[in-house]
């Protein structure tokens, strides 16, 4: 092969930094539009979150619903309980120095796995742990709590794989609950 002259090297380099700079903008145009969608949408789900509000039990049947992408995640029969003792469960998203954010909360009656309250996880696109309300277990559950869905919760939970399963799975309900019961009348 032949030397390559330096004009073309120059040539290539000019345009390999024009295709950087139109990908940066673009990239940049596309979290624009990404933010604008999601502070449109997120009225319409507090909206939404207001009515199901009304509804008692609605996201503990959404949760244990065959067709729930959550269902395959619950371990045994404890989660399903756990899950059964859900009262709110909403995943918030935000705009935070131009990367998406996710929250998810979830709300418990008095059960006999967790205390009575609320607990959220907030991780940004990368997965990287923003904050963490922490589930408090009840003495006796420590079987439970290592193979829970809901160890999502933790501040121990560090499985980057596990936490992205879950955040899917967790987004995928919120996003559409009534997938999950429209498939069960069928």
């Amino acid at each position: 092969m032949e030397l390559v002259p330096q004009d073309v090297i120059d040539a290539i380099a000019k345009c390999s930094a024009e295709v950087q700079r139109i990908q940066s903008q673009t990239d940049n145009a596309l979290v624009g539009i990404r933010a604008e969608f999601r502070e449109r949408i997120e009225v319409l789900f507090e909206k939404r979150q207001e009515q199901l509000g009304k509804v008692d039990g609605f996201w503990s049947e959404a949760f244990t619903a065959p067709e729930s992408p959550v269902r395959s995640l619950l371990c045994g029969p404890l989660d399903q309980r756990l899950a059964r003792a859900l009262t709110d469960f909403n995943v918030k998203t935000s705009i935070r120095e131009g990367t998406i954010c996710r929250c998810v909360m979830v709300t418990f009656r008095s059960n006999i796995c967790v205390e009575e309250g609320t607990y959220s996880r907030e991780l940004d696109s990368t997965l990287k742990t923003i904050s963490v309300k922490p589930i408090v277990w009840k003495n006796g559950t420590e079987r439970t709590r290592h193979d829970s869905v809901f160890k999502f919760f933790s501040t121990d939970e560090t499985n980057e794989e596990f936490i992205e399963d879950v955040l899917a799975a967790f987004d995928e309900l919120f996003q559409n609950p009534f997938l999950v019961l429209e498939a069960e009348t069928e």
